[in-house]
C-alpha cells in the first residue's frame, strides 16, 4: 500500500502550551550548547582543527569516483585512525587528525588500490589538500579489493550508524525483518513491527520513505530478500532535513546497486525447510555519462501458527469464559522489480529516473474452535469457524530527480518529483458450524463473505539547496510537499441458515481520507575546533479530511508544527568520540487507525479505529560515547524520550463478552534507557559483538481511561560471533534474549532466538554458498497475559521458528559491486561533509 500519512489536529489545546514550553526549554539548551563551546574555546589556544581533503578520479577518463573508501593509517603500525567515503563528485574530507605522519589509502571495487603520504606538523591548523588522486581501473578482479569481510561491519558517523548487512548472520537466505533482528539498535515485536528504542521508526528505502505502512509494511519487510540489501542506516535523531514522521527516528535500507564498469551484476537463489523459496538478480551497465541498473526478486513463504486464548468476562453476572483454540496455514508470494537510470549532463548536472514495483499475493486457511463456559465451567455453546482467505496487493513508485552543482562552488540544487500508487484487496469466506458435545459437526449455521478494497495515491515534490558556510560549514534549506488520498470500501454478507428460514444480511462501509502536507526546513552545520555542530528546524502545515458514509460532516483538521533538531559531536582523538543529539518528532495515525468501521470477521472480537486520535509528539535526547582501538569498539548510549499523546491499541470487553480493540491516546510517557555495545574486529580469526539494552518507561494515563500510573522495565541482550576458519570459510552465530516484561494492559513472556550459519566463498569470491539454521534447539515461544477491570485474558502463540536455509549467489562481470545508494553512495542526498542518507 502507498503510505497514507494522516495529520490529525489536537483535541486538547492545553498541549500547545506544553509543547511551547518544551520548545523554549529546548532552544535554551541549544543556546547553552552553542555558547558553551565558544567560551571553552576562548579559554584555550587558537583552533588546531586539521583535516585532509582532495578528489579521487578515474586515471583514464578523469571522471570523479564515488564511494571510494579513504583510510588514514599511521605509518609505523598501519593502525587506521580515521576513514571516510568520497561523495558524488569524487571529493573526500577526513577530519579530526592529530599531528603526525600518515599513509592515506584509497580503495574501490574495480580499481587498483593506491596510497599517498601526508604529514601534519605540530602547530599546523586548517585544511591539508591532497589534490587529485588518480585510480587505475582493474582489468581483472583483485582478491585484495573484493574480500567483503575487509569492510567494517559497523560504521559510526556523526548522525547515524551504518551496518553492513553481509556481515550479519541473517544475510543469507533471510528477510529484511531478520536483518533488523540482528542489529543491536533494533528489535522486532511478536507482530513483526520494527522498533528503535521501543518506538516504531519510519522505514526508508534508498533514501525515500517506503511506499506502504502498517501491516502492509510489516509483511513487505518479512518477504523482502536480505540478499538485495547492502547497508542499513539507523538514525535515532535525524536532522531537520528529513521528514519528522516516526518517533523512533529513521531506518534507511540501502539496496545493492551493482557495479561501475561495463555490464556486471549478480544473481541468487535460496530455499528453506519450511517451504521458503527465493530467487533474484541484478545487473548494471555503465558507459560514459550513462548508466542503467535494475533488478528483480521473487519470494515464497509458508507459515503454520497455532494460537490459544482464554478470556474471562468480569462484567458478566455470573462470570463467563470464552476459549479460542485455533490453527492457521498461510502462504505468501511476493515479488519486486526496480529500475534506475542516470545520465550526466556535463560535469555539474545529473538526471536520475527510478521506478519500483512491488506485488504480493497470499492465501490462508484458518480454523478456530470456540467454547463458551459459565462460572462453573459448564459448556454453554461450542462451535467452530473455518475461513478461506485470499489477498493481493501491489504498489508502484516513480521518481525523477535532477542534481546540479554550481560551477566553481560547493552550492548544490536538488529537485525531485515522485508519484506513488497502490491497491490492496482481500476476500474471505467463513463457515460457522455448531458442534455437539462429542465434537461431531452438526451442520453449517452461518456463512460470511467479506470483501475489502483499498486504493491509495500520493504525489510529492522536493526542492533542496545546499550552500557552503565558509570552509568548514554548510547551510541547507528546502521545501517538501506531499498530497495524497486513500479510498477504502468494505462489503459483508452474512447468511444465517435455519431449517425454517434462511436470513441474509448485508452491509457496506468504507472511507475517503485526503491529506496535504507542506513543509520547509533549515539546517546549519559548522565546526568549532574539535566540535562539529548541526542545528536546524522544520516547519510543517498538515491538513487532513476523513469522510465516512452516512456521516453528515467530515473529520477535518489543520495543524501547524515546528520540529527543532540539534547534533553535537566532539572528538578526543585516539579513537574516542562523543555525540549529543536532540530531536522533536511526530507519529501520525494512519487512515486505518482512524477508520471507525469494524474490520474484524470474528463476532467475538471487534477491531475498530478512532477518528479522534491525536498525533503523538516525542522529544528525544541521546548521548553516544565511542571508543575505538586495535581490537574493536566499545560504545555507551544513554537516552531519554518524553512523549505526549502516545497512542496504542487498547482492549475492553462488554457484558456480552464481546472484546473491542481500538486505538487510544494513552497520555504522556517517559523513557530512560541505555545500550552498551562491545565489538571485536578480528582477534585470532574471531570477531563479534555483544549488546545490552535496557530502559525504564513510565505511563501517565489520560483521565478518560481511568488507569493508575504504570512503570515498566525492559531489557535485552544480543550476541553475534564470527569465526574465519580459512580465507574463504566463515562460521557465524547469534543469540537474542528478551526477558518477560510488563505491557500497558498486561505482561509478555520472555523469548529466546538463536541462529547458526556457515559461509563459503569460491571462484575468487564470485560464488558464495550459505547455510543458516534458525532456532536450532526449537526453544522460541511467546505468550501474553492481558487484564483490566472488564476482563482477564491469557494467550499464547506457537509458531515453530526452527528451519534450515540454503542460498547460493554469483557475481558476474569484471569489477565487482559498489556500495548501494545514490550518486553520493549514501542512499539519497547529502547531509553535510561526510554525510548523506535519506531525504
Amino acid at each position: 500500500m502507498i503510505r497514507a500519512r494522516s495529520r490529525r489536529g489536537p483535541r486538547r489545546p492545553r498541549t500547545t502550551a506544553r509543547w511551547c514550553g518544551v520548545l523554549i526549554r529546548s532552544v535554551g539548551v541549544g543556546l547553552l550548547f552553542g555558547v558553551a563551546p565558544q567560551v571553552v574555546l576562548g579559554q584555550q589556544p587558537e583552533d588546531r582543527s586539521r583535516e585532509l581533503i582532495g578528489t579521487v578520479v578515474d586515471e583514464e577518463s578523469l571522471a570523479p569516483l564515488v564511494t571510494v573508501e579513504v583510510s588514514v593509517e599511521e605509518v609505523e603500525d598501519s593502525v587506521v585512525v580515521q576513514s571516510g567515503l568520497s561523495d558524488g563528485n569524487g571529493r573526500f574530507r577526513v577530519p579530526e587528525l592529530a599531528p603526525g605522519s600518515y599513509r592515506v589509502v584509497f580503495r574501490r571495487l574495480g580499481y587498483v588500490p593506491t596510497s599517498t603520504e601526508a604529514r601534519i606538523f605540530e602547530g599546523e591548523a586548517g585544511v591539508v589538500n591532497l589534490g587529485s588522486i588518480s585510480m587505475q581501473p582493474s582489468a581483472v578482479e583483485l582478491a585484495e579489493v573484493t574480500v567483503v569481510t575487509e569492510r567494517a561491519p559497523v560504521v559510526i558517523e556523526a548522525d547515524r550508524d551504518i551496518y553492513l548487512v553481509e556481515a550479519l548472520p541473517a544475510a543469507a537466505g533471510g528477510s529484511a525483518t531478520e536483518v533488523f533482528e540482528s542489529i543491536p539498535d533494533l528489535e522486532v515485536d511478536l507482530n513483526g513491527r520494527v522498533l528503535l528504542r521501543g518506538e516504531p521508526p519510519t522505514i526508508y528505502i534508498n533514501g525515500r520513505e517506503a511506499p506502504m505502512q502498517g501491516e502492509a509494511l510489516d509483511l513487505f519487510l518479512q518477504q523482502f530478500p536480505a540478499e538485495n540489501i547492502e547497508n542499513v542506516e539507523v538514525m535515532a535523531n535525524p536532522s531537520a532535513r528529513y521528514e519528522a514522521e516516526g518517533t523512533g527516528g529513521i531506518v534507511n535500507i540501502e539496496l545493492k546497486r551493482g557495479v561501475s564498469l561495463g555490464i556486471t551484476g549478480n544473481g541468487f537463489v535460496n530455499g528453506g525447510t519450511r517451504g521458503e523459496f527465493g530467487a533474484g538478480g541484478r545487473a548494471t551497465y555503465q558507459s560514459g555519462p550513462f548508466s542503467v541498473m535494475g533488478g528483480t526478486s521473487l519470494r515464497f513463504s509458508q507459515n503454520e501458527v497455532d494460537t490459544f486464548d482464554l478470556r474471562q468476562n468480569l462484567l458478566a453476572d455470573p462470570i463467563t469464559w470464552l476459549e479460542q483454540d485455533g490453527t492457521s496455514d498461510r502462504s505468501n508470494w511476493s515479488g519486486n522489480v526496480d529500475f534506475r537510470a542516470e545520465y550526466s549532463l556535463g560535469e555539474n548536472t545529473e538526471l536520475t529516473g527510478e521506478t519500483r514495483i512491488y506485488r504480493n499475493a497470499s492465501d490462508s486457511e484458518r480454523l478456530t474452535v470456540y467454547t463458551e463456559r459459565d462460572g462453573e465451567e459448564v459448556v454453554l455453546e461450542r462451535y467452530d469457524r473455518f475461513s478461506i482467505d485470499e489477498g493481493a496487493g501491489n504498489s508502484a513508485d516513480f521518481a525523477l530527480e535532477m542534481e546540479h552543482e554550481f560551477a566553481d562552488s560547493d552550492r548544490e540544487l536538488d529537485v525531485e518529483v515522485e508519484y506513488e500508487r497502490g491497491n490492496d484487496g482481500d476476500e474471505s469466506r467463513i463457515t460457522r458450524r455448531d458442534l455437539e458435545e462429542l465434537g461431531v459437526v452438526d451442520f453449517a449455521t452461518e456463512l460470511t463473505w467479506d470483501e475489502e478494497r483499498e486504493t491509495e495515491a500520493e504525489f510529492g515534490f522536493d526542492l533542496d539547496y545546499t550552500h557552503p558556510w565558509g570552509e568548514i560549514g554548510q547551510v541547507e534549506l528546502g521545501y517538501q510537499g506531499e498530497f495524497g488520498k486513500t479510498d477504502e470500501s468494505q462489503l459483508r454478507e452474512v447468511e444465517t441458515q435455519d431449517p425454517a428460514d434462511n436470513i441474509l444480511e448485508s452491509g457496506s462501509a468504507g472511507f475517503l481520507h485526503q491529506q496535504a502536507v507542506n513543509s520547509v526546513y533549515l539546517t546549519l552545520m559548522r565546526r568549532f575546533g574539535e566540535i562539529q555542530a548541526q542545528v536546524g528546524a522544520r516547519g510543517e502545515h498538515a491538513g487532513t479530511r476523513l469522510e465516512l458514509p452516512g456521516e453528515p460532516e467530515a473529520y477535518t483538521n489543520n495543524r501547524l508544527s515546528v520540529f527543532p533538531n540539534a547534533n553535537l559531536t566532539y572528538s578526543f582523538g585516539e579513537g574516542m568520540r562523543v555525540r549529543l543529539s536532540y530531536s522533536m518528532r511526530i507519529r501520525r495515525p494512519s487512515s486505518n487507525v482512524l477508520n471507525p468501521t469494524n474490520t474484524s470477521d470474528d463476532p467475538t472480537h471487534r477491531r475498530v479505529g478512532n477518528p479522534d486520535i491525536d498525533p503523538q509528539y516525542s522529544h528525544s535526547v541521546s548521548f553516544d560515547a565511542t571508543w575505538s582501538g586495535e581490537l574493536g569498539t566499545l560504545r555507551l548510549s544513554p537516552f531519554y524520550r518524553y512523549s505526549v499523546d502516545q497512542w496504542e491499541r487498547f482492549q475492553t470487553v462488554d457484558t456480552d463478552g464481546i472484546a473491542t480493540t481500538t486505538w487510544e491516546n494513552l497520555g504522556t510517557t517517559g523513557s530512560l534507557g541505555a545500550s552498551l555495545n562491545a565489538s571485536v574486529r578480528d582477534y585470532r580469526s574471531f570477531g563479534g559483538s555483544i549488546s545490552l539494552n535496557g530502559q525504564r518507561q513510565s505511563y501517565r494515563w489520560d483521565p478518560i481511561l481511568d488507569q493508575p500510573p504504570l512503570t515498566t522495565t525492559r531489557w535485552s541482550v544480543r550476541a553475534n560471533l564470527d569465526s574465519r576458519v580459512t580465507e574463504s570459510l566463515n562460521l557465524q552465530g547469534s543469540l537474542t534474549y528478551n526477558p518477560a516484561r510488563d505491557l500497558p494492559q498486561g505482561r509478555r513472556s520472555a523469548t529466546l532466538m538463536t541462529r547458526l550459519g556457515i559461509r563459503q566463498r569460491l571462484l575468487n569470491n564470485r560464488v558464495s554458498m550459505n547455510l543458516n539454521v534458525t532456532d536450532p534447539f526449537d526453544v522460541y515461544r511467546s505468550s501474553t497475559n492481558l487484564r483490566d477491570a472488564s476482563y482477564v485474558q491469557v494467550g499464547r502463540q506457537r509458531e515453530s521458528a526452527r528451519r534450515l536455509n540454503m542460498s547460493l549467489s554469483y557475481n558476474f562481470g569484471g569489477a565487482g559491486r559498489r556500495g548501494g545508494g545514490d550518486r553520493d553512495g549514501r542512499g539519497g542526498g547529502r547531509n553535510g561533509p561526510g554525510g548523506g542518507g535519506p531525504r
